[in-house]
């Protein structure tokens, strides 16, 4: 681990280096000192890669380069590129999950699971907006681990852009992943970034994604227009409080909670109906789940009533 460590501090003093330099160019495009500096600088980096790629590889280390990219000549800001760099993490991390544990409605992960997936922070790229990353992962003879099918599900996720795509990933993975990757893509739309991600083994590339802002609305814009309806009727018995007949809704308290809704049209017509008493409900529950917001609507419907 020590060799690892000691070349991630060459590759960093070699990137601040790079970065030092090509500010230099700027100013001084045709000094041929720096030029070749520059060119020296950039086979030291290639040399210290390689060897980081070897070292990573035989300490069990996967590694992840990270590059985001404007369209235009513009510099985005901090909070854009954590808030993109930390929904990436968290996607990633919710997309194994679902993977090993089943489709996830809620964003909670156990301490395991979050350890897992944790990205080690290597080193940042010269010349673009980017990192590296490292990845603990096992290696197998035939197939791919658990962590590389997250990322290659997490890439195909990505390439949605319709609804339907969208609902049957969300089959597979569940609501919060999607959820999720909306943050993400929403993150990168308001500071007009596209990413593009690498998962490496020593030199061979893994998994790869290149994605760009108008892919990246596309796939925004699919996740806001895809909800599902869930319905479920049960029975229970509640105290009800409040009933209009005319506009057919109701009022009733059940274990401390009010249910509100409206009350089928024959309720109060074949048989008075009692406030406040005790009855024993029929009722029909829909939610409507919103794929790119923590946001269900819910709706009661009162089917009937019989007096305990």
């Amino acid at each position: 681990m020590d060799s690892l460590l000691e070349l991630l501090e060459k590759l960093r003093e070699t990137e601040g280096a790079i970065a030092r330099l090509e500010k230099a160019i700027l100013e001084y495009p045709d000094s041929p000192t720096l030029i070749s500096s520059l060119k020296s600088l950039r086979k030291r980096q290639q040399h210290l890669e390689a060897i980081f790629a070897d070292i990573s590889h035989r300490q069990s280390l996967d590694v992840c380069t990270y590059r985001l990219f404007t369209e235009q000549d513009s510099r985005p800001t901090l909070k854009s590129l954590s808030s993109t760099l930390l929904s990436f993490q968290e996607l990633y991390t919710l997309v194994y999950d679902a993977l090993k544990h089943g489709p996830k409605v809620k964003s909670q992960v156990s301490a395991e699971v979050a350890a897992n997936t944790a990205f080690g922070f290597a080193y940042t790229i010269s010349g673009s907006i980017g990192v590296v990353l490292t990845m603990p992962n096992e290696r197998l003879l035939i197939g791919e681990t658990m962590l590389e099918e997250a990322i290659i599900m997490l890439f195909d996720m990505v390439k949605a852009s319709t609804s339907t795509q969208i609902a049957n990933f969300a089959q597979k993975v569940g609501v919060a992943p999607i959820r999720k990757m909306y943050t993400w893509a929403w993150n990168q739309v308001q500071a007009g970034l596209g990413s593009e991600i690498q998962w490496r083994r020593k030199q061979e590339v893994r998994a790869s994604l290149f994605i760009q802002p108008p892919e990246l609305e596309a796939l925004e814009r699919a996740i806001a227009a895809t909800s599902e309806e869930v319905e479920d009727t049960f029975e229970f018995t509640g105290r009800l409080i409040g009933a209009d007949i005319k506009a057919h809704t109701f009022h009733i308290e059940y274990e401390g909670a009010d249910i509100r809704g409206k009350m089928s049209e024959n309720i109060g017509l074949e048989a008075s109906v009692e406030l406040p008493r005790l009855y024993k409900a029929k009722i029909t529950k829909r939610t409507k789940i919103h794929y790119a917001l923590e946001k269900e609507d819910v709706n009661y419907f009162l089917i009937s009533l019989n007096p305990c």
